[in-house]
């Protein structure tokens, strides 16, 4: 029974740290990610998915290791990606925290990202390390608030897509793509009667005057 109630505690906590951690990451716009020692396990924030353009949900994913180091091993280049992983080993087994700049593979519209990570330690080992993603400071100089403001719409948690006159969708971020299983070339001919119900062509005429 104590061994239980010990466990009850533990899963209490670890519910509380998702909920600040994904209200934090809310507030914020940050992707963040934490990994579990005890279970080998990654849980990824949406917005953290969304950045690499992988499948997400509306809430945490969780990968086993392996799952987790297939996906991102082909997100970066291979020596970005061993120099990050000595330093994810030095902070589980020293409990230290890190931080790196991780170079992207091609077709990522930024080069490179900035990891930091913080542990969280029992009295025998590092049980967990909670980090988050963002955009080097040195990167984020060289952007002007017209491509930040992009960025932000990009990456956001929430679906946002701009619609023309007729219907057609000029613009998606990648949660949309994501929840609505749709890609960029999809965006062609996409029209919002294709993912909205019951919208005519005049419902939405209607509805774009008035808002004119």
């Amino acid at each position: 029974h104590r061994v239980d109630r010990r466990q009850r505690q533990m899963c209490i906590r670890d519910r509380g740290r998702v909920a600040q951690l994904s209200a934090l990451s809310l507030q914020t716009n940050t992707p963040y990610w934490r990994y579990d020692s005890l279970r080998k396990q990654w849980h990824l924030s949406p917005l953290l998915m969304s950045f690499f353009k992988w499948e997400t949900t509306e809430e945490e994913t969780i990968l086993s290791g392996e799952a987790f180091e297939q996906k991102i091993a082909g997100c970066l280049l291979p020596k970005s990606w061993d120099q990050l992983k000595e330093k994810f080993k030095t902070a589980l087994r020293e409990g230290v925290s890190f931080e790196a700049e991780i170079l992207l593979a091609e077709g990522f519209e930024y080069d490179r990202l900035s990891v930091s990570g913080g542990s969280l330690s029992n009295a025998l080992h590092t049980v967990q390390i909670i980090g988050t993603l963002s955009l080097p400071f040195s990167k984020r100089q060289e952007l002007d608030g017209n491509k930040l403001a992009q960025f932000s719409l990009d990456h956001a948690r929430d679906m946002i897509y701009w619609l023309h006159q007729d219907g057609r969708v000029v613009y998606a971020n990648q949660a949309f793509l994501n929840r609505l299983e749709y890609t960029q070339a999809d965006l062609r001919e996409l029209k919002v009667s294709d993912f909205v119900a019951d919208v005519t062509a005049e419902a939405y005429q209607q509805f774009w005057d008035s808002q004119r």
